[in-house]
């Protein structure tokens, strides 16, 4: 009777110990590629990593992430912190921020190139493609871009920015992109290397507003979000042209355990031994 009793306080303790995370907000600057390394940002593919140089301007010195986007980019291409310690989801509240350039497109099918930025499901077989919360680079023009924020799942549009950025190639700019778990709903804005914001399509401050249904919040993945980083849109082969997406000091939401749920821990091996001593008795 009292090993049960005894059993019954191990199971609630083991139970209580099951991980609780609390959000943490970190930054990457990218100074060199052992520090990225170092704190989870990993290559995926050839055309996307760290990079020497300064395309970003910014208060941040030479040293970035990125590199160039064929069309079709010759397979998944990532790099991205892999390990932010646990995974969002669309009922947290999360943010990322940063620098960021894209460099001119040249080829004869500009309107092909998507780039990717934002929280992601890295063993999805499409990469940041794939799930996610993020903003697409499309082409709008070869001297222009459109930028879309969008919810995905699988491949597939839960939600996209109610008006999308037009903004031109080759000028240093910083996002500021966030989701809103009460709301269902995020936010991205964009500003130029003065720091104004930049307008949306439609005229309009306060950036491109993207919401979700709750049926479709619902179904989402509770543990897809993993990951932050940026990539292509294609994973399939070919490179018929070429653009250049960087980003610099970037600041984005990871998780650590609570203190508590290493007490609880504790406290469930602490039993565990207990059971055992007076097994042995």
């Amino acid at each position: 009777m009292r090993n049960a009793f005894v059993l019954s306080v191990v199971a609630l303790a083991v139970l209580a110990a099951a991980p609780a995370w609390a959000q943490l907000t970190e930054t990457q600057t990218f100074d060199s590629e052992a520090a990225a390394t170092a704190a989870g940002w990993t290559q995926v593919g050839s055309h996307l990593g760290f990079s020497a140089t300064d395309n970003t301007g910014g208060t941040s010195p030479a040293g970035e992430a990125g590199g160039g986007l064929p069309s079709n980019a010759g397979g998944v291409q990532v790099y991205a912190d892999m390990d932010l310690g646990g995974s969002l989801s669309l009922a947290d509240d999360f943010s990322a921020s940063g620098e960021y350039d894209v460099q001119s497109i040249t080829g004869p099918n500009w309107d092909y190139i998507h780039g990717v930025i934002g929280y992601f499901d890295s063993s999805h077989s499409n990469g940041v493609y794939g799930t996610g919360v993020m903003f697409i680079h499309a082409d709008d023009s070869p001297t222009s871009q459109r930028i879309y924020p969008v919810v995905m799942q699988d491949g597939t549009w839960l939600a996209h920015g109610h008006s999308p950025f037009k903004i031109p190639n080759d000028g240093d700019y910083t996002f500021d992109l966030s989701w809103d778990a009460t709301a269902m709903e995020g936010a991205l804005r964009i500003f130029d290397s003065s720091g104004v914001e930049v307008q949306n399509d439609a005229g309009e401050l306060g950036g491109s507003i993207f919401a979700v249904s709750a049926e479709d919040a619902a179904a989402f993945p509770a543990d897809a979000l993993n990951a932050f980083g940026m990539g292509s849109q294609f994973p399939s082969s070919g490179a018929d042209l070429v653009t250049e997406l960087y980003i610099d000091n970037v600041t984005y939401t990871s998780l650590i355990p609570e203190p508590s749920t290493f007490t609880l821990a504790a406290l469930g091996m602490l039993s565990l031994a207990v059971v055992g001593w007076l097994r042995r008795r």
